[in-house]
């Protein structure tokens, strides 16, 4: 028994994994007959998804990340499944010949089948979407999905190859797309520039959609936000859309420059010849699409139909028609699918009619152009510099002719010929300078005329003679000032009028015929039972006859009353309600700077019922007004005006009533004296039953405040356990405002319900200087303990008095004994929205101490832990003076945070660090850390409490990490933990004088009696503890202990370390990365430092162990190396091994400010600088050469500039030579040199020099337009020429060469 005995407990483990594999050979058939069924199921969802998404891209919304992921994810395993059902399946299931079942593919079908139908079970459990998209952006930016209608085409991919090497070249500054309408320009530039920012080329990308002088409003607007952003022009790409004239860039506030590189214009437009005014230094053509491309693309849109026998010839047909326009293949592809063959037919008819000519064109054709069967004519001007004469006859061989439209356009009249096409149902005048259109009125069967954005003065009063008339646009004639009397009465059969920004119109207050007089807005009762749609800008309300009344309940209408033109400003981001170039538009009435009364006794209050949209800003006598009419409407209530001071106001009424039962979006504007949103008597014992406060706004999802003073807080626990549906909340400049929600009188049974906005996913907040809290009443109060105190008095007393006063000036001293841990989210508010994505706490906060406050955190009625802010993406906690933490009270297993990819702080000056490790550690999306004037913070990440430091790996997926002016920031992270930084793209630091290192950190072997208890070991190369020393090791291990050191205890009091050397010890060579992290800066691309007091090497090589069979390149993707401002840097690489690989892709290296600095590059490093373009070197008063003179372990002496373009030299007074060896000798890309300021300067390289595209050497600064250019046969005999005083100027200059360069 005692052998048998192993082998029988061997062989019941053996059981079911042999049980499992045999399953698959038996249940073969059922599960390829389940993958078959799951994946159609698949594919229904997938095609129900899709038309969602077609709907929302229609609406203009944008399509949320999740459902793109989803749907790409859903794309690429139906490829594969389709491929293994019916290739694999299909092909190896038998073997003899087909007699017996082969066994072995049976055995892996089957386990592929059923691990892919798991695969299908999560992506059906995933598609479960509450909804696809958002609401559109802010105009400022760029959708950056690539999956935004964008289609690469085979014939487009060298064009998006030459606009984004345009993008990365520095010489090029303005770049245009031209092409013809509709052909995909607006598309490329958001691709390309989605793609230029992927890849670092940019760090914030705006677009403006701008077609003439008259929008160039829309330019100002984004160049406000962007400076309200804080937004520099450093290195932003600016995409003016649809130019169609020359635009001054410096007029609209876009620092445009090409030598200061201050960012960089694309432009999209129809015309080469504004592209050439506006100066484009490339211009990049966007041709149609080829044959194969159109077909394939239409038959996209179209779907299969295409291909059957009837369709095929006649879809060819329409093809052709297309032109191989993308927006024409679009919109006929997607009209005609599953259309009939006659549909088809008729729309091959209609596309063989259509023409559109240039007018330029029109020149050749002085007597007019013969075409009798045209039906459509469209006649555009890229510019309106000069009037345009037509051709008199132009119109006469028209006779067919059904649209006529004409844009951006200038003459006097329009030709006598038009009165020939009695057959015009559409004429567009859009943008156009014209004087005289009476010509109009001749045209009976007209029925759509627009002039949207013309510049007419008066309306003729022959256009009362179009009784055919359906359609009038006078939107945006900022110049019309008259209509004659009785013309609008006379258009009895007008269905849709449009007169949006006509703000200089003054109207009748009746009707009349006086000599001279205008029209009245009481000759609208003449059509009012057919109007179907109107819009109006109209400066009083009393010019609406009380009764107008419109029969058609399904009229949709936008009234604008103000006595001034319409500011975008006034509406902040609800603002785009007024557009007037849309036909279509939610019921909207805005209303300012009227009396209550005045409304009351109007039209409006039946306006307001039919409302969907209602503004009212500057009611006097508000009193209530909204809640004493009905708004059964309404979705977006905007309100503005310094008298109100209870927007809902139901002390008087017995029976609540529901004011806005589908009201979706509150926006409450500059309200200094607002006291509550809903101000009631009702008892609000409990939260049991319906109450009428919840439906006044149970379907609300967005929530705006801006400047509120007297508000202490939003709504009252009872209302907010209603706002279920709520997805964003704004809140800026309500000084009083002390909490979101108020615990008002409830129970504590009322405490015990849950409350849950399970659709909130925004949470702004800026500039709430009473804030306390999300939600006070439900969370312990902490109180300062003196110990507590006393270490942070102490703490100041180890700085020395001229730090403490330093932290005076930037922190403010200490508080007394206040309430501590004033915190924005409890342990038990923070789970109330789960689904909470970003999160901005901005403004002086003065109150407020903690973020996240997690104390008392428990698990779960199943004992697990609850996923804290587990969808939360984005937090920015900026200008918080009296924070403390971000996170605190972090109990150890906690779950959450795990989808935060960004962090942004800035002016937390009371900051001391970031997160724990146990936040840390849980934080594996985060891509972007940046933190900024906060200047008490010491680490980015310290322990918390009791918490045990384990040796894991953080932070894996970092890729941006930005710290600026922080006077005491010593390490990023104090303990034993592993930062291998293997995703990190970008690293910017400036300002930080007393950081050290980023070396990994290890615990020191300290003798265990030779410790004190209430000590933490020291760790490698950062402070210890919360203190100002540190313990120093080496590489190879050897330590040096800390003297004079301190620690803080576990009882939180400050203790002193004898064993430690002070942090300012100068002995210790400071390299910036350690060797041992060097080798994982694998994907590092972009690093500028600048304002480092003790940086001495950037990257340190001596101990880098390179095998001779291990040779991987290190720092192979770093581009741009920018140092500024290092007074002690002496090393920027220090010397490793001789055959050392790495550094191949530096494009940039630019070195300011660095005194100490000697030389830039030793040979070795030198030769592997391959790619290296441009070199900068100023105001680095020691150096004397830039390539070092060669080593004695240096064998290979000779260096190769192949790829270097540019080099600038600027004030260097020691400078002799770039090298003092006759060691570099090519440069066959060198075409600029700038020398400024380097009098000791006397030769280039001490050898004949090979450089065939270098015109001169020029000592201008670069922000100086006119060009100093100076040429001596060659770069060497040039240099010494210049110094000698002897020059050959080969530019005409008026700028001599005077004294010291």
């Amino acid at each position: 028994m005692k052998i048998i005995s192993p082998i029988v407990d061997i062989g019941g483990h053996l059981v079911v994994p042999i049980r499992k594999h045999f399953c698959y050979l038996s249940c073969y058939n059922s599960h390829i007959k389940s993958l078959k069924d799951q994946f159609q199921k698949l594919g229904d969802k997938r095609a129900g998804v899709q038309l969602e998404i077609d709907a929302a891209k229609q609406n203009g919304e944008v399509i949320a990340s999740e459902v793109e992921s989803w749907v790409e994810k859903v794309d690429n395993i139906s490829e594969g499944l389709q491929r293994f059902l019916e290739e694999d399946v299909k092909e190896n299931v038998m073997c003899l010949n087909g007699w017996c079942p082969n066994l072995k593919s049976h055995y892996f079908l089957s386990r592929q089948a059923k691990k892919k139908t798991l695969e299908i079970d999560g992506l059906l459990r995933d598609g479960q979407f509450d909804k696809v998209s958002n609401p559109p952006p802010p105009p400022w930016g760029i959708a950056t999905s690539s999956k935004e209608g964008f289609k690469v085409f085979e014939s487009r991919i060298p064009v998006m190859k030459e606009l984004l090497t345009a993008l990365r070249d520095d010489k090029i500054n303005m770049i245009a797309i031209c092409g013809m309408e509709g052909i995909g320009k607006t598309t490329m530039a958001k691709e390309v520039a989605k793609r230029a920012k992927d890849d670092n080329l940019f760090d914030e990308v705006v677009m403006v959609a701008v077609s003439r002088k008259k929008d160039l409003s829309k330019i100002e607007d984004q160049i406000a936000m962007m400076r309200h952003r804080e937004i520099n022009f450093e290195n932003v790409l600016v995409i003016l859309d649809n130019v169609m004239e020359e635009l001054n860039l410096k007029d609209e506030g876009i620092p445009y420059k090409v030598e200061l590189n201050s960012c960089k214009i694309l432009l999209t437009s129809r015309s080469e010849e504004v592209c050439n005014q506006m100066k484009s230094h490339k211009i990049v053509r966007i041709e149609a699409l080829t044959e194969e491309e159109a077909w394939s693309f239409f038959k996209e849109m179209a779907g299969n139909c295409i291909d059957t026998p009837n369709l095929h010839p006649i879809a060819e047909k329409v093809v052709k028609e297309c032109k191989g326009i993308p927006i024409a293949i679009v919109t006929i592809g997607r009209a005609l699918e599953n259309k009939r063959k006659n549909e088809w037919v008729s729309a091959l008819q209609q596309l063989r009619k259509s023409i559109s000519k240039n007018n330029s064109e029109l020149k050749n054709h002085p007597d007019g152009l013969e075409c009798p069967k045209l039906e459509l004519l469209q006649l555009s001007c890229g510019k309106d510099a000069t009037r345009q004469t037509l051709p008199t006859n132009l119109f006469k061989g028209m006779m067919g002719l059904k649209v006529l439209a004409m844009q951006g356009m200038s003459f006097p009249s329009l030709p006598q010929s038009i009165q020939v096409l009695q057959n015009l149902q559409t004429l567009l005048l859009e943008y156009c300078e014209i004087k005289d259109v009476s010509a109009i009125g001749a045209l009976g069967k007209l029925e759509m005329l627009s002039f949207l954005g013309s510049e007419i003065k008066e309306l003729p009063k022959e256009i009362g003679n179009l009784s055919h008339l359906k359609l009038l646009d006078l939107s945006e004639c900022s110049a019309l000032q008259h209509i004659p009397p009785g013309l609008l009465s006379s258009l009895s059969r007008l269905e849709e009028l449009y007169m949006g920004n006509v703000s200089v119109m003054n109207w009748e207050p009746m009707e009349g015929n006086r000599e001279g007089a205008n029209a009245s807005l009481a000759e609208l009762r003449s059509f009012s039972d057919s109007l179907m749609a109107l819009r109006l800008h109209i400066p009083n309300i009393k010019l609406l006859p009380k009764d107008l009344h419109f029969k058609n309940q399904m009229i949709k209408f936008q009234i604008y009353a103000c006595d001034e033109p319409f500011r975008h400003q006034n509406f902040g981001k609800y603002s785009t309600f007024w557009n007037t170039t849309q036909y279509i538009f939610k019921n909207s009435l805005a209303l300012e700077g009227f009396v209550a009364s005045d409304i009351a006794e109007s039209w409006i209050p039946l306006l307001l019922q039919k409302s969907e949209f209602i503004a009212l800003r500057e009611i006097k006598d508000f009193e209530n007004i909204l809640y004493k009419l009905d708004f059964p409407c309404l979705e977006v209530l905007l309100i503005s005006s310094s008298d109100v001071e209870y927007l809902i106001d139901a002390t008087s009424y017995q029976t609540p009533r529901v004011a806005f039962p589908i009201l979706e979006s509150l926006i409450l504007l500059e309200l200094p004296n607002l006291k509550e949103i809903y101000h009631s008597r009702i008892p609000q014992r409990s939260f049991s039953g319906t109450h009428s406060q919840l439906a006044c706004f149970g379907k609300l999802r967005s929530i705006t405040l801006f400047s509120c003073k007297c508000l202490k807080n939003v709504f009252s626990l009872s209302i907010a356990r209603g706002l279920v549906q709520l997805q964003e909340l704004e809140i800026q400049d309500c000084e009083d405002m002390e909490e979101i929600f108020h615990k008002e009188g409830e129970d504590e049974k009322a405490l015990n319900d849950k409350i849950m906005f399970p659709q909130l996913t925004s949470i702004n907040m800026d500039y709430l200087p009473g804030l306390i809290g999300f939600c006070t009443g439900v969370g312990p109060v902490e109180l300062v303990q003196p110990s507590l105190l006393n270490q942070e008095v102490r703490r100041i007393d180890t700085f020395g008095s001229d730090r403490m006063t330093n932290i005076q000036q930037t922190a403010g001293f200490f508080p007394d004994s206040t309430p501590i841990s004033q915190k924005f989210f409890s342990s038990k508010t923070i789970l109330w929205q789960p689904n909470l994505k970003e999160l901005s706490l901005e403004g002086l906060h003065e109150r407020l101490e903690v973020v996240f406050d997690l104390e008392g955190q428990k698990d779960n009625n199943d004992h697990q832990r609850i996923a804290v802010l587990a969808k939360l993406k984005t937090l920015r906690v900026i200008g918080l003076s009296n924070l403390r933490y971000v996170w605190k009270n972090v109990p150890q297993g906690i779950q959450g945070f795990q989808n935060l990819t960004s962090i942004n702080v800035y002016r937390c000056h009371k900051l001391r660090y970031l997160f724990p490790p146990t936040v840390a550690k849980l934080l594996v999306e985060l891509q972007s850390i940046k933190i900024s004037w906060c200047g008490m913070i010491e680490n980015i990440v310290q322990r918390d409490g009791e918490e045990e430091a384990e040796d894991i790996i953080l932070l894996p997926k970092l890729t941006s990490f930005y710290l600026s002016s922080l006077p005491n920031v010593m390490s990023f992270c104090i303990e034993p933990y592993s930062f291998e930084w293997s995703s990190i793209e970008k690293i910017y630091m400036y300002g930080c004088p007393k950081f050290k290192t980023y070396g990994k950190l290890q615990k020191i072997n300290w003798e265990s009696d030779s410790i004190p208890q209430d000590q933490e070991p020291c760790l490698k190369g950062v402070p210890s503890g919360r203190n100002d020393s540190l313990t120093v090791a080496s590489d190879q291990g050897t330590t040096k202990k800390l003297q004079e050191s301190s620690s803080v205890n576990k009882e939180g009091i400050l203790t002193k370390d004898p064993r430690a050397n002070d942090i300012y010890n100068n002995s210790k060579t400071w390299p910036f990365f350690p060797s041992h992290l060097i080798v994982c800066l694998k994907n590092l691309k972009t690093m500028k430092l600048s304002n480092y007091d003790s940086l001495e090497v950037i990257f340190q090589l001596e101990e880098l162990k390179v095998e001779e069979s291990h040779m991987a390149p290190i720092l192979d993707q770093l581009r741009i190396l920018d140092l500024s401002d290092l007074p002690k840097l002496m090393h920027i690489w220090k010397k490793g091994p001789e055959r050392n690989l790495g550094f191949g892709n530096l494009r940039l290296l630019k070195v300011s400010g660095c005194d100490s600095l000697t030389y830039l590059f030793s040979p070795s490093i030198a030769k592997l600088l391959v790619m290296l373009e441009k070199i900068e070197v100023s105001s680095c008063k020691k150096i004397e050469e830039i390539l070092a003179r060669a080593g004695e372990e240096e064998k290979e002496k000779d260096v190769l500039f192949n790829k270097v373009n540019s080099i600038v030299l600027h004030n260097l007074p020691n400078l002799k030579c770039f090298c003092s060896e006759t060691n570099a000798l090519g440069w066959p890309s060198l075409r600029e040199i700038r020398v400024i300021k380097c009098p000791s300067l006397s030769t280039f390289i001490p050898s004949n020099l090979n450089t065939p595209k270098l015109e001169g050497v020029d000592n201008n600064h670069p922000w100086i337009e006119e060009r100093t250019c100076h040429w001596k046969g060659d770069l060497n005999a040039t240099i010494e020429h210049i110094f000698k005083g002897k020059v050959c100027h080969i530019h005409t200059t008026n700028i001599q060469l005077i004294g010291e360069f």
